[in-house]
């Protein structure tokens, strides 16, 4: 058989499937942001400053990005799950190495073999879930699937702060071990053989062009949060990703084997799919980043209690998700992108509107509002990517695309938030603020809702796009 869907021994397996794909998503985006509590501790017992430390960071996100649509690419062509599994094994032993306590190269060797690995893994998980699963089951099982991802990259810091309560720091990275392992494992019995192997003649331009316009992205949006977006070396940085991106377009429109089929976007769904999923991890990390600065700083929580706290999103999403993607796969995912992207908006603008005595009920609520609708807006909206891919021989590509937006939202998050915050703060203070203002409550809560009020109106744009598509649905 050639078809997953029509071969029972794939069927009876497809729920373990799942689970073996949503243990290192959840691995994968957990490294993306659990190490940022850790880098303290980490930097005094490495001796190392802050800027060097901060590669700790930087570079698994840049091989990550770099790497994602390499993968997905061959994985279309070598084999989905072969990539699938070679990554699980390169992941499970980054994440040993990084581990130990022994010196600065080591680790940043071990976060490379990580991010190739979660690369690797990253790329393909959509791809095969839209294979094994039927069109009347893939909205809840790429629901699923987005409660996993959305989990580990939102209960970084929560979970970072738990470990780091109890453990030495290596511990976030050897709690991987035995799961990968045990992912690993389940996956010799659940996950099927690739249909299909192909040799490829690969697109170098497009690989060389697309890897430099990830560094270069990041790099504009690594100096934009030191020294702010208009300032002459950010601004080239991001004249060069623009240029690189243009002839990344250019190479792919000219070639036989192009590194991103350009044809994926001439689905409405597809891109706004993508331009949807991107801005909401944005806004996501504008929560992510904000709140424990509100709940350590401005409310005197410590970092176990407020961990405790922001586990209440991730914890509702987990709830919500699947039971948003069964909901996807009877009613369809625009009405549920709708009333997603509404109510991630309705928290976004609550917070624009906190003052410094608000209760912790209405914090909590706001919390359980965030994963609620995030829940409702995951699930669909990946089932709207997956589904709008017409050829299933770039089911890889486009999974590794949606992917990519996913981690470029959070980079993005992570640089915006800051930015707004500390511009904010500056402004109102009339001086130059890039800590927290210790001993000015007022100013801190102004920088807070001004970042909050800006959420909400990219919420705003999510919210249009989802009605313009639906809109063109209906015309169609």
């Amino acid at each position: 058989m050639n078809d997953f869907t029509k071969d029972p021994k794939v069927q009876k397996r497809r729920w373990w499937t799942i689970t073996t794909i949503g243990l290192y998503a959840v691995m994968a985006t957990l490294d993306t942001s659990i190490i940022n509590v850790a880098l303290p501790v980490i930097s005094h017992d490495l001796t190392l400053s802050m800027s060097k430390a901060e590669w700790i960071v930087s570079i698994y996100l840049v091989v990550i990005c770099a790497l994602l649509l390499v993968m997905g690419s061959i994985g279309d062509f070598v084999g989905k799950v072969k990539i699938y599994r070679t990554g699980t094994i390169l992941f499970t032993l980054g994440s040993f190495l990084a581990g130990f306590d022994v010196n600065f190269q080591l680790l940043l060797i071990a976060r490379v073999i990580e991010g190739v690995g979660a690369a690797m893994t990253m790329a393909n998980s959509m791809g095969i879930i839209s294979e094994v699963f039927s069109i009347n089951e893939r909205g809840r099982a790429l629901g699923l699937f987005a409660a996993f991802t959305s989990i580990g990259s939102i209960a970084g810091p929560a979970v970072g702060g738990l470990i780091l309560s109890f453990l030495p720091w290596g511990y976030i990275f050897w709690i991987n071990v035995p799961v990968g392992t045990l992912a690993i494992l389940i996956g010799l019995y659940s996950l099927p053989n690739d249909l299909t192997e192909t040799k490829i003649q690969l697109d170098w331009s497009g690989i060389i062009t697309m890897v430099l316009s990830i560094i270069f992205f990041y790099i504009t949006m690594n100096l934009a949060q030191q020294i702010g977006f208009i300032n002459l070396p950010v601004v080239s940085a991001l004249f060069a990703t623009i240029f690189l991106l243009a002839s990344l377009i250019h190479f792919e429109k000219n070639t036989t084997t192009p590194l991103i089929p350009l044809s994926l976007f001439s689905s409405r769904s597809f891109s706004v799919g993508l331009i949807s999923g991107c801005i909401n991890f944005v806004i996501v990390f504008f929560s992510n980043i904000i709140m424990p600065f509100y709940l350590e700083n401005e409310r005197g929580f410590s970092a176990y209690k407020a961990g405790i706290i922001l586990m209440i999103f991730p914890l509702v999403q987990i709830v919500i998700s699947p039971l948003s993607g069964i909901l996807t796969d009877k009613m369809g995912p625009h009405k549920l992108l709708l009333s997603g992207a509404f109510i991630l908006g309705l928290s976004q603008i609550i917070r624009a509107f906190w003052g410094l005595s608000v209760s912790m009920v209405s914090v909590a609520l706001v919390l359980v509002l965030l994963g609620f609708g995030n829940g409702l807006f995951q699930s669909p909206n990946n089932t709207a990517v997956m589904t709008s891919i017409n050829d299933n021989k770039y089911l890889g590509i486009g999974g590794s695309l949606y992917s990519l937006a996913r981690e470029l939202g959070m980079i993005i998050g992570v640089t915006l938030s800051t930015t707004i915050l500390f511009n904010a703060m500056s402004f109102i203070s009339k001086k130059k603020v890039l800590t927290y203002p210790t001993g000015h409550p007022a100013i801190f809560m102004f920088g807070f809702r001004t970042s909050f009020f800006i959420g909400a109106l990219l919420y705003l744009l999510t919210l249009c796009l989802t009605v313009y598509e639906n809109l063109k649905k209906e015309q169609c």
